[in-house]
């Protein structure tokens, strides 16, 4: 809520499962590595080189090492302010509840007609809302890793974020 003389911001994170999360980067790893389209395995050995706007320097030794440190850095900005740090499965099982919490929380106004959820994916005419329910509701991600992918990414996930958003280790 902000008027000219009371401006408040209010920060929302979302965080996902990190081998889901993994996947999906892979899928579309918007600013990340060569030009040549890596394997699984090598995506996850590849080091990361951030975007301006996530106001790294450096790089990131690998993409789980980036899920470890972003989620990270989410816990720390609720010590310093008023944060709401949500996870895309909650967001996708219980929209409405999900921004229930957060007018409460933040003392949002509501809009008139809002909120819409979209029911077809803005990536792929194939998928919509009942695709992705059952995707990551029944975790059908888990059948595109090998016991390789999972060693690999349990070897550098940090126990503590993964405990702290809910999630475990596979």
């Amino acid at each position: 809520k902000s008027t000219p003389s009371n401006i408040s911001i209010a920060f929302i994170t979302l965080t996902k499962n990190p081998y889901s999360w993994l996947l999906s980067m892979y899928n579309r790893p918007y600013h990340m590595f060569n030009k040549k389209k890596l394997s699984f395995e090598e995506f996850l050995v590849e080091k990361c080189v951030p975007l301006g706007r996530e106001c790294k320097t450096g790089y990131y030794e690998n993409p789980v090492d980036m899920w470890n440190k972003k989620n990270t850095s989410y816990i720390n900005l609720a010590k310093q302010f008023e944060v709401e740090l949500l996870t895309y499965e909650d967001l996708l099982f219980n929209p409405l509840e999900q921004l229930i919490k957060l007018k409460a929380k933040f003392n949002f106004i509501e809009k008139e007609g809002y909120p819409i959820n979209y029911m077809k994916s803005t990536k792929d005419d194939d998928k919509n809302a009942d695709f992705y329910l059952k995707y990551y509701g029944e975790e059908l991600w888990r059948s595109k890793l090998s016991e390789e992918n999972i060693n690999v990414i349990n070897k550098h996930l940090a126990e503590d974020i993964v405990d702290y958003f809910g999630y475990s280790f596979i």
